[in-house]
């Protein structure tokens, strides 16, 4: 027989959101718990900033987010900034440090941010039950929401007059984020937008990709259908595509642009196409110039032995430099004194317009964010909390709340555990 147990706050999901969540209330004298399916809580956070924690980034503009939710996140963020989360952070005893805005703890391990956090819980007497799984979930006769739940060690029947979900979407699944409560969602009656990957990986159909696997250099991604999108920074050329910064800030338009794509059975008006510029801050006409005074520099000296994969290089890495010799059918044992304008005009022109084909994306297991989730206009302004529910509240990721690399989804995950933790039950 299930143990019932009476709190103010349950929160579904043990990521920052829900610990942020299930620390506002327990500050504000509520009793609360959390329930977290994996065997430990804030497990996705360690993946966070390559294992470093951007916690979050003192540029934050609503730009950072998805142009459908970012008008209801800055309305949240206001209200628990990054300066506020900065001393809310310091204050509560962990260090940090900046690194032209972008905010990290000062130990550069996520595990500090995770184990600073547990700790609080701790230290605030949070119930957290792991290894939980959902066997209902519902609102009583008298209001208050009703969690069956199972652990390893027995059954519990949780009830409180306000439940938060803070159980992310779909993103590294293995970490807990897996869609186990969406079946929740639709029995509650929310509304939830299409799911997709956001920041993740594109992949490509030319042979060369494959040429190009391992590098890692500057340069510009860019990206469009109707609207162009440009995003600069280290490209990472895979076995499969694209990835690094550059790809993860604009692949939400071409995962968008994939799904709707393949809805029309590929009846559309082309391939959709990925430009990667690899001389971003020269122009066609300086890279020109540039490379006709280092033939002229080297004929000056001695270039008797050297050919064009030797001339090219080092402006490049030597793999971009040879698929590009390849592109504009230029032989890599080609003489110096051999190459003439309309090659380094070809060479160039190619090196700032590299052209991929979509052909797919990483899916959910490889995505930093998902996409998608229950829409803003379902929640009361700043608060988190459902128009048709008193008393849920929906934060994190679950929400169609999507920002860029750089720290503004931890930031958006804190400030909406914040606001809707903080909520007192005699307020709802």
């Amino acid at each position: 027989m299930a143990s019932t147990i009476h709190y103010d706050k349950i929160i579904l999901g043990g990521g920052a959101a829900g610990c942020m969540a299930a620390l506002a209330a327990a500050k504000a004298g509520m009793t609360v718990c959390i329930v977290e399916q994996k065997e430990m809580i804030l497990k996705k956070l360690l993946l966070t900033g390559n294992g470093r924690c951007n916690i979050t980034n003192t540029h934050l503009t609503k730009e950072a987010y998805n142009p459908e939710g970012n008008d209801y996140a800055m309305g949240i963020i206001e209200k628990f900034s990054p300066s506020k989360l900065m001393e809310w952070l310091e204050h509560t005893g962990l260090s940090l440090k900046d690194r032209d805005g972008y905010i990290y703890p000062y130990s550069n391990q996520a595990a500090s941010v995770r184990d600073h956090l547990v700790s609080l819980l701790a230290n605030q007497k949070v119930a957290i039950y792991l290894h939980s799984k959902i066997l209902d979930g519902k609102k009583n006769a008298k209001g208050k929401y009703e969690l069956h739940i199972t652990t390893g060690e027995g059954e519990y029947c949780l009830i409180a007059p306000h439940l938060v979900l803070a159980t992310g979407l779909l993103s590294h699944p293995k970490t807990g984020s897996d869609g186990s409560v969406f079946p929740l969602l639709e029995k509650l009656s929310l509304p939830l937008k299409k799911v997709l990957p956001a920041l993740t990986s594109v992949e490509c159909e030319e042979e060369y990709v494959k040429n190009l696997s391992g590098v890692r250099t500057e340069g510009c991604i860019k990206y469009g259908t109707v609207q162009m999108y440009e995003s600069m920074g280290e490209i990472q050329f895979t076995e499969y595509g694209l990835s690094g910064i550059p790809m993860f800030q604009i692949s939400r338009y071409v995962v968008q642009d994939v799904e709707a794509k393949a809805q029309l059975k590929k009846q559309t008006n082309g391939d959709l196409r990925i430009l990667v510029d690899l001389w971003p801050k020269v122009s066609l006409e300086e890279g020109v110039a540039f490379l006709q005074q280092k033939k002229k520099t080297m004929e000056e000296g001695f270039m008797s032995n050297y050919h064009a994969e030797q001339f090219f290089d080092g402006i490049v890495p030597k793999k971009v430099t040879n698929t590009i010799l390849g592109l504009c059918r230029l032989k890599k044992s080609t003489p110096v004194e051999s190459l003439q304008d309309k090659d380094f005009e070809g060479f160039v022109r190619q090196l700032k317009n590299l052209s991929f084909t979509v052909s797919g994306y990483r899916g959910y297991d490889f995505c930093q964010v998902c996409q998608g989730g229950v829409p803003t206009d379902a929640l009361v302004w700043g608060t988190m909390e459902c128009k048709d529910h008193p008393g849920l509240y929906v934060v994190g990721e679950l929400v169609d709340v999507d920002g860029i690399c750089g720290g503004y989804n931890l930031q958006w995950a804190f400030a909406s555990g914040m606001i809707a933790g903080s909520k007192k039950v005699q307020e709802g």
